[in-house]
């Protein structure tokens, strides 16, 4: 036999999954109740529906700003409030607790049976806070797009009252709103009125307060005389310039004359001297007479009366112009202080001029800030009794219409809950989805088919089949479609054996079970009989317990078999039985024994089923349940492949894994498991 692991690796575990297939087959087969289902629910449902109470919506448009061609009054729209922008300050005060109490008192809504309280019903006195509640709560308010318009809509039962509210509203809104924005007309007139006298008072104290600051202090031209000032200033500053400069040249040349020390020479070298106009002709005429006495003394003695005259005419020179040079200098000194008195007086004047220049410009700024007061006074007084000439015209203007009921609503005759139609094709919906989640619930939580697949995953292997139940009856001498199901669940059987063979066929597969089922018998003759129709088959009763498949073809209990050959050495074809109008060979137990272990492990079993492997295309082999015995640990060592069956109504999965354990343990070739009395089979894809 082949080597057992080369089995298990070649036997991919099945993947646990729960496919589209899966699925389909689910809803076929309990499409019966999850349509009686759906059908139960969705009758509840329309009788839910039936019993819902009819709600009437009833739909008025109207506008809530001043038609084109009433008064739009610039910068006080802030008082008003009938301003394009305010649509949703419209929409807060229609919604408002106020504004509805008025409404609820207007139609006695309060009184009417939508509106009352549960503990209010058979009272006199109905709360108005309740009917405001369920009023708010049902009414709605939007805007039409791009529009100055509002919609207003309400829910009711009854399709009157629903009509008589929003039709209600408008008008009773429009007179709510006038009389507010009335008020607000009034208010603000009122009160730009007081703003008008107080500003007029301030003005008048300002304009006071200035006519006395001009007349106290003498003001004419305030800018003139500051400009006067400034020239002034300018000019005794040139000539203050004048006499620094001035000083400057006169104690330079005072430094100089100092210098001399009182010598006359080099006082004439002094140049402000030396270009004195009267010091060169002096000079001049002292060298004339210089010149003459010169001649004279060429002429005469000292004591003659022309040298004496010469000498004394050029001393006299000398002596006038020592004294003009000491005048020069007494004048130098006097002018200097002269230029020094003229520049402190120059400084004082200049000084004085800046003060009163000074006091000018405090003057100009008080002055400047006397005249603001005034016209800010005098422009606020404008603008306030503008707006009160604003105000008086708007409250003129709030008489006349300013809104207007665009589209009154009429008594609906539609209910608009509950949509019959559309709700019942939801709970048509809803109760078939649930209908099919409920039973695919149940399904998956009862399912055992997912379990049996996740313990053969373990182990490495597949279930390479599943049989549903075999039927009892035939139709009209044709097989049924039950019947139909389960042959063909042996044919795949038959040929997912032949598919799974890797190099070598599997000549000899051993057939054995979980426990001792029914079906074991049942299913391994079925799957002998179609290996018959295609090769040369031969089915060995292994399973010397009970002896199956010769009680399933009546053979007579001393009929000679495997015990005979085993033990007694029967020939071969003594032992076996040919099936009537079929190619299938049997060879049944044979005689009880005692000990069925001790007869197939002998070898002379062994070689038997050598040899008829080699006789034989195929030798199906009944064995025992793995549960119970070690017969089938025993039979598994002459198998090229053992098929383990598991009955899903009896075996629990915990079963299923011990045998599998069990099995691998011993080293059988299991080639996969085969599940018994399947529901919802569907077709095996391979």
């Amino acid at each position: 036999m082949r080597d057992n692991h080369a089995y298990r690796v070649a036997s991919a575990p099945q993947e646990v999954s729960f496919d589209l297939g899966d699925l389909f087959a689910f809803l076929w087969n309990t499409k019966w109740a999850i349509i009686l289902t759906t059908t139960l629910l969705t009758c509840l449902g329309y009788m839910y529906v039936q019993n819902m109470p009819r709600l009437y919506s009833a739909s008025a448009v109207v506008q809530l700003t001043a038609p084109a061609s009433s008064l739009k009054l610039s910068g006080f729209s802030g008082l008003t409030g009938s301003n394009d922008s305010n649509l949703d300050a419209h929409i807060e005060m229609l919604k408002s607790r106020k504004f509805l109490k008025a409404l609820v008192t207007e139609l006695n809504l309060h009184f009417e049976q939508e509106f009352l309280a549960p503990s209010d019903q058979g009272n006199a006195f109905p709360s108005v806070d309740h009917a405001v509640n369920v009023l708010r709560e049902d009414l709605r308010v939007s805007v039409v797009a791009n529009t100055d318009m509002l919609t207003l809509t309400y829910v009711a039962r009854s399709p009157e009252l629903a009509a008589s509210i929003v039709n209600t509203m408008g008008p009773l809104f429009f007179n709510y709103l006038s009389s507010k924005e009335q008020a607000n007309a009034e208010s603000a007139s009122s009160w730009l009125t007081d703003q008008i006298s107080v500003i007029r008072q301030g003005l008048d104290a300002s304009e006071a307060a200035l006519q006395q600051f001009m007349v106290g202090n003498n003001i004419i031209d305030v800018k003139s005389e500051m400009d006067l000032l400034q020239s002034e200033i300018v000019a005794l500053m040139h000539q203050k310039l004048a006499a620094d400069k001035t000083l400057s040249e006169l104690l330079a040349n005072k430094t100089q004359l100092d210098l001399t020390n009182g010598n006359l020479n080099s006082q004439l070298q002094v140049p402000f001297i030396a270009n004195n106009d009267f010091i060169r002709t002096l000079r001049t005429n002292i060298q004339h007479k210089l010149t003459e006495f010169e001649e004279v003394k060429k002429r005469y003695k000292e004591k003659h009366v022309r040298y004496k005259a010469a000498a004394a005419s050029v001393d006299e020179w000398q002596r006038k112009l020592v004294e003009t040079v000491e005048e020069i200098g007494l004048a130098l000194t006097e002018k200097i202080e002269a230029t020094r008195l003229r520049q402190q007086n120059l400084s004082e004047q200049i000084g004085q001029a800046r003060a009163q220049h000074s006091e000018l410009g405090q003057l100009e700024i008080q002055l400047t800030r006397l005249r603001r007061d005034v016209e800010t006074n005098q422009q606020l007084y404008s603008v306030f009794l503008a707006r009160l000439q604003d105000a008086e015209v708007f409250q003129d203007a709030t008489e006349q219409p300013q809104y207007a009921v665009v589209d009154e609503a009429q008594i609906p005759t539609i209910p608009v809950s509950p949509r019959v139609a559309l709700t019942m094709a939801v709970i048509v919906i809803l109760s078939t989805l649930f209908s099919i989640g409920l039973f695919l619930v149940l399904h998956l939580v009862s399912d055992k088919r997912s379990r049996y697949k996740r313990v053969v995953g373990r182990f490495r292997l597949s279930i390479i089949a599943e049989v549903p139940k075999q039927p009892f009856r035939f139709f009209m001498g044709k097989q049924s479609h039950a019947q139909g199901r389960y042959e063909e669940a042996i044919r795949t059987l038959r040929t997912a054996i032949i598919v799974m063979e890797r190099g070598e066929p599997n000549r000899v597969v051993g057939i054995t079970g979980v426990e001792h089922y029914r079906q074991n018998t049942e299913l391994t003759l079925k799957l002998a009989e179609s290996y018959s129709q295609v090769e040369k088959t031969l089915l060995v009763d292994a399973n010397l317990r009970t002896a199956g498949v010769s009680a399933s073809l009546s053979l007579d209990q001393d009929h000679l078999g495997i015990t005979d050959i085993v033990n007694d050495k029967v020939k071969f074809s003594a032992s076996s039985h040919r099936i009537e109008q079929s190619q299938l060979t049997v060879l049944p137990a044979g005689k009880q024994t005692q000990d069925p272990i001790a007869t197939l492990s002998k070898p002379r079993f062994g070689s038997f089923i050598q040899k008829l492997s080699v006789f034989y295309d195929r030798l199906i082999v009944s064995v025992p349940p793995v549960q119970g015995f070690s017969d089938a640990a025993m039979l598994s060592r002459h198998a090229d492949a053992l098929v383990l069956l598991c009955d899903v109504t009896k075996t629990e999965p915990v079963q299923l894994s011990e045998a599998l354990e069990k099995l691998t343990e011993a080293g059988s070739p299991v080639l996969g498991v085969v599940l018994l009395n399947v529901k919802h089979l569907r077709r095996q894809r391979f």
